[in-house]
């Protein structure tokens, strides 16, 4: 199950392009709202201080987020980041009443035998990285882990309903889902498997590879 990532806030009066210098400062400004929170809290937060509640809490853990001695017990809710830097620009939390349940997407992990693999021939396919679940704040799982050591042959699928149940937990996905299946190791694409062979067929005449689509890349670059 979750658990508690605390964090220290203060309250945040500079809106609009102001927010460039504060983020010079080293703050990075942010929002509260949600369930508890009648108005949207505006705040600022220290970057050394985000960044570790950052790490920790993931997209699933609760964060306690202490605004001038008031507690808000929150999720986070969206990070914006630069496109090109990925600087951490503004931080979204989303306030959470715990006695009413609300929708999450938890991170699916796998784990079992590393061999399980090199054993049937093949490889192992984790075909979803979250999932949605309903529970109550204080029961949101970190992680969901699936353990695939049970895979015995190409083929072989985890389907939702093969997880163990979690207390507290309800999946929103069918039952037959599939979260994990095996399958041939991945061939070369047929192109590749041509290239090569007209290429080991050329160096047996002595003659150099010709790279087909030369003449379009460099009509391309030219443009």
């Amino acid at each position: 199950m979750s658990h508690r990532v605390q964090l220290e806030a203060n309250s945040r009066s500079v809106f609009g392009k102001k927010v460039r210098q504060l983020r010079r400062d080293g703050q990075i400004p942010a929002v509260i709202y949600g369930q508890t929170t009648e108005e949207p809290v505006h705040i600022q937060v220290e970057w050394p201080k985000l960044r570790i509640a950052l790490s920790d809490a993931g997209g699933s853990n609760l964060v306690d987020v202490d605004v001038a001695g008031e507690i808000y017990t929150t999720l986070i809710r969206e990070v914006a980041r630069h496109p090109v830097r990925r600087d951490v620009l503004h931080v979204d939390f989303y306030a959470v009443d715990l006695t009413h349940t609300i929708v999450s997407h938890v991170p699916v992990f796998m784990h079992g035998d590393p061999e399980t693999a090199q054993r049937i021939a093949g490889r192992i396919l984790l075909e979803t990285q979250s999932l949605e679940v309903e529970s109550f704040p204080d029961n949101i799982p970190s992680e969901i882990v699936v353990d695939v050591s049970g895979i015995e042959a190409i083929g072989d699928t985890i389907l939702l309903e093969d997880l163990p149940e979690i207390e507290g937990v309800k999946f929103l996905h069918e039952p037959d889902m599939v979260i994990v299946r095996s399958d041939y190791l991945a061939a070369a694409p047929v192109e590749d498997v041509e290239r090569e062979a007209a290429e080991g067929l050329l160096k047996e005449e002595g003659a150099e590879p010709k790279v087909i689509g030369r003449a379009r890349e460099d009509e391309e670059d030219e443009d």
